[in-house]
């Protein structure tokens, strides 16, 4: 679910590729929770807007909290802090995560401060979440450290998108 949104412009239309669009409502911040069925890895993000300037700019991801609101958020020491420059917007660049802070999220929370026009609406047209559930990881994906070499995996194949 998301906080400020425009009831017309939602963050479920956010999270489809090309049906909609999310719209802050009151201001430009937006806070945006996303709870998932398992625990999982997240690997990188992206966030797609507008390239007016209403895109999000800075933004602060806080893991597995089920209540938080503006104030925390705005206080909250975040997992990590993105600031998305207007090529990530436009282009849904992924944004590569600190991988290892976010072995485990059960719930991924999103708190959009400002957008690059500093205009009073922020506009996300896409949400876009990769990553593999935790309990996915298979033992064969594990390079040997010694004994008998065998072909090495790519890391990234076993990365999915998660909405």
């Amino acid at each position: 679910g998301g906080l400020n949104g425009r009831g017309d412009h939602t963050f479920e239309g956010a999270m489809k590729e090309e049906e909609g669009r999310l719209e802050s409502d009151c201001d430009e911040q937006l806070l945006l929770t996303l709870a998932f069925n398992q625990p999982v890895r997240i690997h990188s993000i992206a966030l797609r807007g507008p390239d007016d300037g209403r895109s999000p700019k800075s933004v602060k991801l806080f893991i597995n909290q089920t209540a938080i609101d503006f104030d925390s958020a705005e206080r909250g020491v975040a997992v990590q802090e993105l600031t998305l420059t207007k090529d990530d917007n436009a282009e849904g660049a992924l944004i590569p995560l600190k991988y290892v802070k976010f072995q485990n999220v059960v719930s991924l929370t999103l708190y959009v401060r400002d957008n690059h026009a500093g205009d009073e609406v922020t506009v996300i047209n896409y949400v876009g979440i990769v990553g593999q559930p935790r309990d996915k990881t298979e033992m064969k994906d594990f390079k040997r450290v010694s004994g008998k070499k065998e072909k090495s995996t790519d890391c990234d194949s076993a990365l999915i998108p998660l909405l």
